[in-house]
């Protein structure tokens, strides 16, 4: 559940008490899913019905928090953090980079058939957390990438290329043409 006391009111840019509790799980994003409604249509709103404002929580602390140094997880331990994520009302849990190691794959793999098949009555928004997992903008890193989060219910392929002038010049040594037709 997302709760804060203060909420900007839109003519008085002042500050007030935010009355309504919006749970997360309900409140989807148009960027992720493509569209207003997102996969929780069918659940009631908590807190305003008449607000298309949406919250989706998208955690990469399987992902991003392991480029911290000395913070390697294994198999097991990434299984439980996904696990408590998924029981917590986490939306989306980009659980790994599956082309960049052997074990990197095995995880997300293994999250995606645990995790992403969790029964959803044990979730607060009552349906699955959705399984990322983080690809290059190749085809050999996407087809690795769903082979990993393939058998998650609800699964994502969050895909990137570098965009700055040092990238592409530097380490993709593509111009920015070559980069917006890849993407």
């Amino acid at each position: 559940i997302v709760t804060t006391s203060l909420h900007r009111r839109r003519r008085t840019n002042r500050f007030c008490p935010l009355k309504a509790t919006y749970h997360s799980s309900r409140l989807a994003s148009t960027c992720a899913y493509g569209d207003r409604r997102g996969p929780f249509t069918e659940l009631n709103a908590v807190g305003n019905k008449e607000s298309t404002d949406r919250l989706l929580i998208f955690d990469t602390t399987l992902r991003d928090g392991e480029q911290s140094p000395g913070a390697t997880l294994n198999v097991s331990e990434k299984l439980k953090i996904a696990r408590n994520l998924a029981l917590l009302g986490v939306d989306v849990c980009e659980a790994g980079f599956p082309i960049s190691s052997p074990g990197d794959f095995e995880a997300v793999e293994a999250i995606s058939k645990d995790v992403g098949n969790m029964d959803p009555d044990l979730r607060p928004q009552r349906s699955p957390m959705r399984i990322a997992g983080l690809a290059r903008a190749k085809k050999k890193d996407i087809e690795s990438c769903y082979m990993a989060v393939k058998e998650a219910s609800l699964h994502r392929i969050h895909t990137f290329l570098a965009t700055s002038d040092v990238h592409l010049e530097h380490k993709l040594h593509i111009s920015r043409q070559q980069c917006v037709e890849q993407s």
